[in-house]
């Protein structure tokens, strides 16, 4: 066969262009160190690649975010530890200060440190790592925090329709006017969900893009603004529905920081004025002092500024017989707390029934047994009704029976033109009260014109020490209810106080207001049994039973009622069988009202006796004094802000308004994950209300609370904010172990990633990388194959020269 010269040359030059194609690639291979740069290397590797190149992102992004997440986690630890060791501080001195070595002042010493140490709390909580706050979930909201409000638990919210349905506030600076739907609420959570609708509906609102979330927590409304950060604030101004949705007071914050100091106000509900408070506002943090305050008015046009985290006093009246001393006194509560005067009045409580109120006499006329009126009676109240059991079996003869408190001994006069002698047969059979009365068992002749006086002074039957609270600069009683004593039965079913201290006649309008249409309930006193009362009367149309004698009508006793059933119909009433408000005495039992709590405890010779009266009052320090009042101005006290401003009228002497401080916390609950594995996240951070306001303790209020004990000089306060640190520590600890754990759980997930990442690089590195020897070597062999070719091809070109020339 013959082959054109055409076909050689053809062949020659595809050879050398082959080679210089391969010598290409392998120039680089070289250069790249890849084997595989482009499908076309070799389409199979290349995809093996991509996917390795893929797997080898994910993990290397992984790995990046465990750094992430192992950053933020090791200051969390840190900082938990910071506060472990100021917690642990904190309890030392509530070890040290709670004992009663410590004076008044030494305990204010340590209250100034635990103030500094609660800032010093506050400062880390609020810690940044990257210009990102650690604690505090995943965003930091503005709000605007009511006042509690009774609902549920048989109290329904009514908001009615062009009557309380309006609510005024401004949402990251955006003013508007919301309609409330009106209904009638008994769930809190209901009332927020629908509030929170009400507002978000709103157009003014929409239109801006404001929006907020409401909350119904610890018996408050929270507004808090979807915004986040400095520029996030909810300010509830005005409206029809402020007052019933607790807004009358209240506090105000911006979204700045995770745990923020507040300001919270509250209007006294004593006041007889119509002047209203404004939510508080913190204006300069630095000035915050993390005391409460309380603003007197001294007229319409005048008030005074006093810091009452301060110490309570208790005095013994120097006409006491007994021996009872002070044990203890603090502010339990400040948000009830007053500056008004207080007497806790001990009397004997005596009860008689059908086994001791039996007396066998001789008026002179034969012997004849008069029994006593069964009941409960104080000392005088007894001797009244004994004088008139006498008389009325005297045929005619008067007789003066008197109590004397100072000995606790009853006295029996035979009042002169009486008939005859008096017989007191005391040691009778058919005598039951010797004991009750305080006689020996012995038969006494008593002359006309004569008396005679019991014996017994420990009162060995049928008489218990009691006590009642008297406001004396009010004048009147004051009635304590908490969740004891708080049920009064009617018709089987139980009916529900609320909780709180009340006068009478705040204490009349709360049984009237539990009780429901049909009742009218008064608050009467009266020099004769029952000194104090409570007269419910009946007007529904019907017979009504009030089961006193039910177990669980545990108001029954601070109400003045037998444990009996009373049915009243027709507008008739059920009135206080004895006197309403006594408690029974207990040695170094908390005695409580209107935000106070004392101990009276007995004394190295004996407890406290009948007539025994004791003063209490808090000791508040005057912080601004007889400032002019002026409609709509700003009070400005220790960096708190707060605006009091004429409403359904001015304000009256002696209203009150409160401004308490804390800190609380303005993050959610959100966790900042990170990806560590396909469907695997882990969290980089704890939210502050898991840490410091949860779950078990708020440290915040621990350490106010401590330090209000300690300012107080309150030892059972000191107690009690010794156990809360206790948990506190708990609490602490917890979370440093779970963030312990999230770290050893990262560990161990880079453990793996960095594993995963080395065998995906080899993977890669043998799909990929070009073995540079080899690569060498092949790059000589192209390099003399492209040399022989070109050769060859040359020969042909001479050849075929020839020829022509020929």
């Amino acid at each position: 066969m013959r082959v054109s010269e055409t076909q050689i040359f053809g062949a020659s030059l595809a050879n050398i262009q082959r080679s210089r194609l391969r010598l290409f690639e392998i120039q680089k291979q070289i250069s790249s160190g890849k084997t595989v740069s482009e499908p076309s290397d070799d389409p199979s590797a290349f995809g093996e690649i991509v996917a390795g190149k893929a797997r080898l992102g994910i993990a290397e992004q992984r790995l990046r975010n465990i750094q992430f997440a192992t950053t933020r986690l090791d200051r969390a630890d840190s900082t938990l530890d910071s506060v472990s060791n100021i917690v642990t501080r904190v309890k030392e001195l509530a070890v040290d200060l709670r004992n009663d070595v410590h004076d008044a002042s030494g305990r204010a010493i340590g209250a100034k440190e635990v103030r500094q140490l609660t800032l010093e709390i506050q400062q880390l909580a609020n810690t940044t790592v990257s210009g990102h706050a650690l604690f505090t979930g995943t965003s930091q909201h503005g709000r605007a925090t009511g006042n509690a409000i009774h609902i549920g638990t048989g109290d329904a919210l009514t908001i009615t329709g062009a009557g309380n349905d309006t609510l005024a506030l401004t949402v990251d600076g955006t003013a508007a006017t919301v309609t409330v739907t009106a209904g009638s609420y008994t769930n809190g959570n209901t009332l927020a969900a629908q509030l929170q609708t009400d507002i978000n509906a709103n157009a003014t609102l929409s239109a801006a893009s404001r929006a907020v979330d409401v909350t119904f927590t610890n018996g408050q409304l929270v507004i808090a603004s979807r915004g986040n950060g400095s520029t996030s604030s909810v300010n509830v101004t005005g409206g029809a529905s402020r007052s019933v949705l607790g807004f009358n007071g209240g506090s105000t914050t911006t979204g700045d920081e995770p745990f923020r100091l507040f300001a919270g106000t509250a209007t006294d509900s004593r006041n007889s004025g119509g002047a209203q408070i404004t939510t508080g506002q913190v204006t300069d943090k630095g000035a915050v002092t993390m005391d409460d305050y309380l603003i007197r008015f001294s007229s319409a046009t005048a008030y005074d500024v006093y810091d009452i985290s301060a110490p309570v006093g208790v005095t013994a009246a120097s006409t006491n017989t007994g021996a009872g001393v002070r044990a203890d006194a603090g502010v339990a509560d400040p948000t009830r707390a007053t500056l008004d005067n207080y007497e806790v009045r001990f009397d004997n409580l005596f009860t008689v029934n059908s086994a001791n109120n039996a007396l066998r006499i001789n008026p002179g006329s034969g012997a004849t047994t008069i029994s006593l009126t069964a009941g409960k009676y104080t000392g005088s109240q007894l001797a009244t009704e004994l004088e008139a059991r006498l008389e009325a079996a005297g045929g005619g003869n008067l007789y003066t029976v008197s109590y004397n408190s100072a000995t606790a001994k009853f006295t029996i006069l035979n009042d002169t033109g009486n008939s005859s002698a008096l017989t007191l047969s005391f040691d009778d059979a058919l005598t039951t009260s010797e004991d009750l009365l305080g006689f020996n068992a012995t038969a006494s002749s008593v002359a006309v014109g004569s008396a005679t006086t019991g014996n017994d002074t420990a009162i060995t039957s049928g008489a218990t020490l009691g006590h009642n609270v008297y406001n004396s600069t009010v004048g009147t009683n004051i009635f304590n209810v908490t969740s004891s004593n708080n049920t009064i039965y009617r018709g089987g079913s139980a009916v529900t106080l609320r909780t709180g201290s009340y006068t009478g006649v705040q204490m009349a309008t709360e049984i009237q207001r539990a009780l429901g249409t049909g009742y009218t309930v008064a608050y009467n006193t009266a020099s004769t049994r029952p000194a104090r009362s409570f007269q419910t009367t009946n007007s529904t149309g019907g017979a009504v039973t009030f089961n006193w004698s039910n177990s669980g009508a545990t108001a029954g006793t601070l109400l003045g009622f037998e444990a009996t059933d009373s049915t009243v119909a027709g507008a008739s009433s059920d009135t206080s069988d004895f006197d309403a408000g006594n408690t029974t005495y207990v040695s170094g039992s908390h005695i409580d009202f209107d935000g106070l709590r004392s101990a009276i405890a007995d004394g190295a010779s004996g407890g406290p006796r009948t007539g025994d009266t004791f003063a209490i009052s808090l000791g508040g320090t005057a912080v601004l004094t007889n400032q002019a009042y002026a409609t709509g101005s700003a009070i400005t006290v220790k960096g708190l802000q707060v605006t009091i401003s004429d409403n359904s009228g001015v304000p009256a002497a002696s209203d009150m308004f409160r401004v308490l401080t804390g800190i609380q916390y303005q993050g959610n609950s959100g966790f900042q994950n990170v990806e560590v594995a396909d469907n695997q996240t882990v969290k980089s951070n704890l939210p502050g209300n898991t840490v410091f306001s949860g779950s078990t303790v708020d440290l915040f209020a621990v350490f106010k609370n401590l330090t209000a004990a300690l300012s107080g000089n309150y030892g059972g306060g000191i107690e009690q904010g010794l156990a809360d640190v206790d948990n506190a520590i708990t609490q602490v600890s917890g979370a440093r172990g779970e963030v312990g754990s999230l770290s050893n759980r990262l560990d161990s997930t880079k453990q793996n990633l960095d594993a995963a990442k080395e065998l995906i690089t080899r993977v890669l590195s043998e799909n990929e990388d070009a073995d540079l020897v080899t690569v060498a070597s092949q790059l000589v062999e192209r390099q003399l194959a492209l040399q022989v070719a070109s050769q060859a091809l040359s020969r042909v070109f001479e050849s075929t020269l020839l020829n022509f020339l020929k």
